[in-house]
């Protein structure tokens, strides 16, 4: 089981519409609109790679900036568990996704 958080920055005049997208995507869920084009939400999948695939599509909707994941949290298969990444404490995320290039 993989769960990460991800901040999800929007152009602010397409977040209702990037939000709706994403709410019908399975294993994901919105838990805030910080109200200035950013959501905050979690990715629940069984693999890492099915993961990064949600996180790419998320990226792929028209309205879309950036994609940042803030934390991770996996089990093995031995049912081990660990934490790849988390916020550090200014906030700024370990790792992410760059925005795509609009052209």
């Amino acid at each position: 089981m993989n769960i990460s958080g991800v901040l999800i920055t929007t152009d602010p005049m397409k977040t209702a519409t990037v939000a709706e997208s994403v709410k019908a995507m399975t294993g994901v869920e919105i838990h805030s609109d910080l109200g200035d084009g950013r959501l905050v939400a979690v990715i629940e999948r069984k693999t890492t790679g099915d993961e990064v695939k949600v996180v790419k599509e998320i990226n792929a909707i028209d309205g879309v900036a950036a994609v940042m994941m803030a934390y991770h949290y996996f089990e093995d298969e031995t049912g081990g568990t660990g934490e790849t990444m988390d916020s550090d404490a200014h906030g700024a995320c370990s790792g992410s996704i760059p925005a795509r290039n609009e052209t």
